[in-house]
């Protein structure tokens, strides 16, 4: 089980830090390919905001996703590298 800290435990350890860690998957069984392009604008798009605003985050995707977002919306893999820092 997971041990909810209290307020004085994660002052006690300094500060907490939270790390959030993301798989992008557009080959998934039950997105059809010609839901592809809503899935980087409904969800990879705001996932990139996300981590301008409030990163850090991790993000992972097999090299046929990137292939297929860079063919669908290649503003996001520009995008993607300049979050990058």
């Amino acid at each position: 089980m997971n041990k909810h800290l209290r307020d004085s435990e994660v002052s006690a350890a300094g500060s907490l830090q939270i790390f959030a860690f993301f798989h992008l998957n557009l080959a998934f069984s039950s997105i059809e390919e010609e839901r592809r392009a809503d899935v980087i604008a409904r969800c990879y798009w705001p996932l990139l905001k996300l981590a301008e605003h409030a990163g850090p985050l991790g993000v992972e995707m097999s090299g046929y996703t990137l292939e297929e977002i860079a063919a669908r919306d290649p503003a996001w893999v520009e995008a993607a590298k300049k979050t990058d820092r």
